[in-house]
């Protein structure tokens, strides 16, 4: 079994497949002469996801435009690339709801994937990189794959989470012993399929890589460190006191590259949290009441 090979198996066996108006958004990103009144139009041809858009549109995390209560007015204020955080946001919130309680708590699952996105990209906005939208959906498709395991592979996955207690490490090595690869290479052979930007899945596939051989080592930096803070947004949980985060594993050599202070840090947690809280109650209204 390869990464692609079980990819390729979650979509033809419609475990995880795109719907056709999520594909073909994908499909017009990717093309040069893509425009606004084109997505505007394909968006619009599916009310569902035109509603959501609509109502993620509105939330803190993609504020500051005034009420926005037309498709067209969505694409236009927002752009391209942050319709396709929506989009995805919007149709990965309703694609798991079916699997197993016993092996996935989703609403713990997408509580820390909204805030890796939330965090991933307020720190690009910080760090001065240009596409902070693409590093949003980053750290939201982070553990993409962790899902694809447990539609695809439940009882196996059961066997890996038996040594959750020993760490985040000790997991990853026992994907790769019970599969031969980790949840980072299923998620990035995933969102090949979907056609998603080669920028986006390298971020997730080259998770375990150092950051000297990483295609896009700053943007790889800003995900692993988005990814720790994320941890510490959680139900009932304060925000950290410690003005130096030292509770909180993060990897040295990205804080480094990035050059942000614990000050800085501690400050982004406090807007993240806001925002996760704002996406949470759109995409998953019982759990944002829990907050």
């Amino acid at each position: 079994m390869t990464p692609i090979a079980l990819a390729n198996e979650v979509t033809t066996q419609n475990i995880l497949s795109l719907p056709d108006v999520v594909l073909r958004l994908n499909q017009l990103l990717g093309r040069p002469d893509v425009t606004q009144p084109m997505i505007g139009e394909l968006l619009m041809s599916d009310p569902a996801i035109s509603a959501r858009v609509l109502k993620l549109a509105n939330c803190a995390l993609y504020g500051g435009h005034g009420k926005v209560d037309t498709v067209s007015r969505a694409v236009s204020l927002l752009g391209l690339e942050r319709i396709r955080g929506l989009v995805m946001t919007t149709f990965m919130a309703q694609a798991f709801d079916g699997l197993p309680e016993d092996v996935v708590d989703m609403d713990h699952y997408w509580l820390n994937s909204v805030a890796s996105g939330v965090v991933a990209r307020a720190l690009g906005y910080r760090c001065r990189m240009f596409d902070t939208e693409l590093l949003f959906l980053a750290g939201l498709l982070l553990k993409l794959g962790r899902l694809v395991f447990y539609g695809a592979r439940p009882r196996q996955y059961l066997e890996v989470l038996q040594i959750s207690d020993l760490g985040e490490e000790a997991v990853i090595a026992q994907e790769r012993h019970i599969f031969g690869f980790d949840h980072f290479a299923l998620g990035a052979a995933l969102m090949k399929l979907w056609q998603l930007p080669e920028t986006l899945y390298k971020l997730v596939e080259e998770q375990g890589m150092s950051l000297e051989a990483a295609s896009f080592p700053k943007e790889l930096a800003i995900v692993r460190v988005a990814s720790a803070l994320a941890l510490t947004i959680e139900p009932g949980r304060s925000l950290p006191e410690d003005p130096e985060l030292s509770s909180i594993e993060i990897d040295p050599a990205a804080l480094e590259l990035l050059d942000v202070s614990a000050d800085s840090l501690q400050l982004l947690l406090a807007e993240a949290w806001v925002q996760t809280f704002e996406v949470m109650e759109t995409i998953r209204p019982n759990m944002a009441k829990v907050f």
